[in-house]
């Protein structure tokens, strides 16, 4: 990567998973540990993380509740550090349980030059926000990048971040990500997706928001209502 760009993942309650997925994923890549973040709700949990973890990474209680909340909470942050910087940053977002990242029907071998188009793509397009196609289904992908109003998953995305330009805050916890992608498209007239590029993940596991929320019916029965407002309000 040929600019310095800052990773952030956010963490609930499972330190296993983050070691046995993203981490590992991004140590396979050869991602510098002092580039990542990791943040979580508590200080307990941040205890938790440290010492499992051997205190190699930086890792941040957030004092929040909930998917919103936490993602306000990271762009706020990083806002924040590119106002006291007095300079453009990138920020990559990443969840806890990436698995792999898929170069279309493939693992990729090059991470690094993944997150270098993507923000190259931002920096030249001055459309400031990137992510990828949600499933390594090579039905669903194409050999493309595409600057239309496409929904980008919150479980990977990277975001260009210029001081004093206007952050995005969502409002809702489920389909949080939806929102972050019509209210970048509406800000930036444009959404940079490299529909190539797709992830490996687990989506609903019992851990993380799911078992924050109560379970997955729960979960599903919150999403249904979050989704019903997104859709009357955009």
């Amino acid at each position: 990567m040929s600019l310095r760009t800052h990773i952030y993942i956010p963490s609930y309650d499972r330190i296993d998973t983050l070691m046995n997925t993203t981490l590992k994923l991004l140590d396979r890549h050869n991602i510098d540990k002092c580039m990542i973040t990791i943040f979580v709700e508590t200080e307990e949990m941040k205890k938790e993380y440290n010492e499992k973890l051997n205190y190699q990474y930086h890792i941040i209680s957030t004092g929040t509740k909930g998917i919103m909340e936490k993602r306000n909470f990271l762009e706020i942050y990083s806002y924040e550090m590119s106002k006291n910087l007095n300079q453009t940053i990138n920020v990559l977002y990443i969840d806890d349980d990436i698995e792999d990242i898929y170069d279309y029907d493939q693992p990729t071998t090059n991470l690094k030059s993944i997150i270098d188009i993507g923000f190259r793509e931002c920096r030249n397009s001055e459309h400031l926000f990137w992510g990828v196609s949600s499933f390594h289904n090579p039905f669903f992908l194409s050999k493309k990048i595409t600057h239309t109003n496409k929904y980008v998953c919150g479980a990977f995305f990277g975001q260009v971040i210029i001081p004093g330009k206007e952050c995005i805050l969502v409002d809702v916890d489920h389909g949080e990500d939806l929102q972050r992608s019509m209210e970048a498209f509406l800000r930036d007239g444009g959404i940079v997706r490299l529909n190539w590029v797709a992830l490996k993940t687990e989506y609903f596991p019992d851990s993380g928001i799911t078992k924050y929320c109560g379970g997955k019916e729960a979960r599903k029965k919150e999403m249904e209502i979050n989704c019903k407002y997104l859709a009357d309000r955009y």
